[in-house]
């Protein structure tokens, strides 16, 4: 028995059997998704946009204004350009993009890949089509295990045993949310700069310990990369000690640095040319050469969410990637053998936990854990790797067993659930996660981003009603798919599916909703109440309902039908009152009706809406 555990902890391949596994699972998994209207939006979508959209201004609009995404945000919904979810600041009335281009420039090779296949096959040459996400679903892939690659390198360098490694590389895939970021989430950076930090350690450590111009070079040129693409990165410089292993290593790699003289020129070209793109694109976009693109957003040192940011139910670290807390253990190891390297690496941690939290909007909303420390995993894997090397085979195969396994499963199964919108995009709170815990019934989907329906009040007053039967026109709706079929009441009803989206909505001047008399009051409220029929009660059909004022909205939001329904194939009543915001003359309200979900058909009818106080 103890032959055969010597056995398995010696078997050098492994690792790379599991990152083939991981490649397999990976295509299977996204050929599944990527065909999904509702996984596809997701592919580029919310910051993504920002990072992604250098690709298609330069090598196809040739607009780095970003104009051309107002004449595709009705064939792509998440597309947004400038306001307040967009992804673009103005200085001096031109707009600039926020984000840094590095993920941009790595993924580029993709992106051509991916444009001239949609010339070749017919599809969309228009940068968001299907090519281009599996261009991106590819680019993520490949960046995931070109990273994973080098980190395998130099833990076998630093002599960690194969089981070690290959423990570690599930972790770090299956038990991270780097899961989210690579197969759910690829045009978001972190995956690009996993990679790169990855590259980092095994460059930084191989120049410390075997100093040569060629090695600092490519060193500087990969700091670079870190910076052009997420600038807070740059923290990574602070990990040097801990990678050099003692004080005398870190004084000679210094010393080797300065020696160099004037051919230390070379390097800092290589760590400039990396970020001579993003100063370029801000000239082209602003006139000059470097503006503070974030604008109004920024840090705040003194008032940072340390503790919130690792066990907060809002996005903590370690509550939605707990092995990362395991990982922690290594830390004991590592200060009984090497007090240095445990200071080192504690101040690290320390500095960089406390800058990514004291960001302004600390939770990173609309993230599956504390997505900054994505980036960070191959230190947590290298603490883990320090504890796995201290304990018996036997004692880390029941350690796989007993935490890592179920604790992966874990985290995958509430992937599921978050892109099912059990978990709030951006204010998850104890209650809220108790509540979806390891819930998969239909009635917890979407319900963590509902908004709560409100009761109507004994005493309410009603001061106008609304009705829409679709059986004539009326200039308050606007609906290409109103169809003479199955319907609650006359011959016809709206029909939506993933063809036509958002294919219905009553929308129109508010003064023609609720009279004169008591325009501008607080305190209303609008009952939305319509007849729905579903053929899928699992599908994403929404009520998406807006209240604007001179193209600004006062409110709004979107509520999941299937929070309401309890049959499939029938007629249901669904309710939903919402505050109306106080509004005057000439504002606009809308109600529309979405559906993105494949092979699912909702029929709305009979919509009617009531204002009250």
């Amino acid at each position: 028995m103890k032959n055969f555990f010597s056995h398995i902890s010696s078997f050098r391949r492994g690792p790379e059997l599991l990152l083939v596994f991981i490649v397999i699972f990976s295509f299977r998994y996204s050929s599944q998704q990527i065909w999904k209207p509702f996984h596809a939006q997701q592919v580029i979508s919310g910051d993504a946009i920002g990072y992604y959209s250098y690709l298609p201004a330069t090598f196809i609009y040739h607009d780095l204004r970003f104009d051309f995404i107002n004449a595709l945000q009705e064939k792509y919904p998440p597309l947004v350009h400038t306001g307040e979810c967009g992804f673009c600041n103005l200085f001096d009335g031109k707009p600039v993009n926020k984000y840094f281009a590095g993920e941009a420039l790595l993924a580029a090779p993709f992106f051509l890949c991916g444009h001239a296949y949609a010339k070749m096959s017919g599809d969309a040459a228009d940068g968001y089509s299907a090519p281009y996400r599996v261009a991106m679903e590819a680019a993520a892939l490949f960046y995931f295990l070109l990273g994973t690659f080098f980190l395998l390198r130099y833990l076998r360098r630093t002599g960690i045993n194969e089981i070690s490694i290959s423990i570690s590389i599930a972790l770090v895939f299956f038990g991270t949310n780097l899961f989210e970021y690579v197969l759910w989430e690829p045009a978001m950076t972190h995956v690009y700069s996993y990679s790169m930090f990855c590259i980092f350690i095994y460059l930084a450590h191989s120049a410390i310990n075997n100093f040569t111009p060629k090695k600092f070079i490519f060193l500087s040129l990969i700091t670079g990369l870190i910076i052009a693409i997420r600038p807070v990165n740059a923290l990574i410089i602070l990990s040097l000690p801990f990678l050099a292993e003692n004080l005398s290593a870190l004084k000679i790699f210094a010393v080797n640095i300065l020696h160099l003289k004037a051919k230390l020129i070379y390097p800092l070209l290589t760590f400039a040319s990396a970020l001579i793109p993003q100063l370029l694109y801000y000239h082209a976009q602003s006139g000059r050469w470097f503006v503070y693109a974030y604008s109004k957003e920024g840090f705040d040192f003194l008032h940072p969410h340390f503790f919130q940011c690792l066990f907060s139910f809002n996005n903590g670290a370690f509550i939605y990637s707990p092995l990362l807390l395991i990982c922690f253990i290594g830390i004991i190891p590592l200060f009984l053998k090497n007090k240095f390297r445990f200071f080192s690496f504690l101040s690290f941690f320390i500095a960089a936990v406390w800058v990514i939290s004291s960001w302004w909007a600390w939770n990173y909303s609309g993230a599956f854990g504390m997505r900054p420390l994505v980036e960070f995993t191959p230190f947590f894997v290298i603490l883990f790797c320090i504890f796995l090397s201290s304990i018996g085979t036997i004692f880390r195969i029941l350690l796989s067993f007993i935490f890592i396994l179920p604790l992966s499963c874990l985290l995958i199964f509430q992937v599921w659930q978050y892109h099912r919108g059990m978990f709030a995009w951006g204010g998850m709170t104890e209650k809220d996660y108790y509540r979806v815990f390891l819930r998969s019934e239909i009635q917890y989907m979407w319900l963590a981003n509902d908004p709560p329906v409100l009761p109507i009040p004994s005493n309410a007053k009603i001061y106008s009603v609304k009705k829409f039967n679709l059986e004539q026109d009326d200039p308050f709706i606007a609906g290409k798919n109103i169809l003479k079929q199955s319907s609650f009441s006359g011959n016809h009803s709206v029909l939506m599916d993933s063809i036509t989206d958002r294919s219905f909505a009553c929308r129109g001047y508010i003064d023609r909703l609720i009279p004169d008399s008591i325009t501008g009051y607080e305190s209303l409220l609008l009952d939305i109440d319509f007849k729905c029929r579903m053929n899928n009660i699992g599908t994403d059909a929404s009520a998406v309902y807006s209240f604007r004022h001179n193209d600004k909205e006062l409110s709004g939001g979107s509520y999941f039908i299937i929070r309401q329904m309890t049959e499939e194939n029938k007629w249901q009543d669904v309710h939903l009152i919402v505050p109306l915001p106080s509004m005057m003359k000439g504002d606009i309200f809308s109600v529309m009706f979405n559906q993105t979900e494949k092979n699912a058909e909702t029929s709305i009818d009979d919509v009617k809406l009531t204002v009250f106080r």
